[in-house]
């Protein structure tokens, strides 16, 4: 079953899902029912079906380039191609909980192509309307997406630390000489 990043988000927010209103309200949110309906199953079957509940894609190849109500979108490969607006904004976004935020780090990351490959960059209106769409995004190509940056991100953090020694360092020569 495909989950968007919505309802995992939405699942996140009721914490632990260890008593019987919280696997309810779970399951309710994971299959689009209502709670009175999940609540008028036997529960066996609701144990059941909790259990068959699958949050990790069994493929974690990121996908790159995907489309998402009707347009086509490509993810940043390279953290060095991230602006230096969009690095910013994506530490305020990142507030700790990757969930929490996902959609927004998707909308961030993620650059729409146009007819002619053309890339640009969005302002707040169509940020935050990008964000509100990427809530229905298929949480697996978020996930997998995911795992890939969190591999890179690290390094990228490395790579800025030690451009950022560099400079001062170049900063620190030009000082000595005058």
């Amino acid at each position: 079953m495909k989950y968007t990043i919505g309802q995992i988000q939405e699942v996140h927010s009721l914490g632990d899902l260890g008593n019987l209103d919280k696997k309810i309200e779970a399951l309710a949110i994971l299959t689009n029912r209502t709670i009175d309906q999940v609540e008028e199953m036997s529960m066996n079957a609701i144990l059941e079906e909790f259990k068959t509940l699958n949050f990790i894609p069994s493929k974690t190849e990121p996908k790159f380039v995907f489309k998402h109500l009707g347009r086509k979108y490509k993810l940043l490969t390279n953290p060095l191609d991230l602006k230096a607006h969009q690095w910013i904004e994506l530490q305020e976004i990142y507030n700790g909980d990757i969930i929490e935020s996902l959609n927004k780090i998707m909308a961030l990351l993620s650059v729409e192509s146009s007819l002619f490959n053309k890339k640009r960059d969005i302002g707040k209106k169509e940020f935050d309307k990008r964000c509100e769409d990427f809530l229905s995004l298929d949480f697996a190509i978020a996930y997998n997406y995911a795992l890939f940056f969190s591999k890179v991100y690290p390094e990228l953090l490395k790579a800025t630390l030690s451009y950022l020694k560099q400079e001062v360092e170049s900063l620190q020569q030009d000082l000595d000489l005058h």
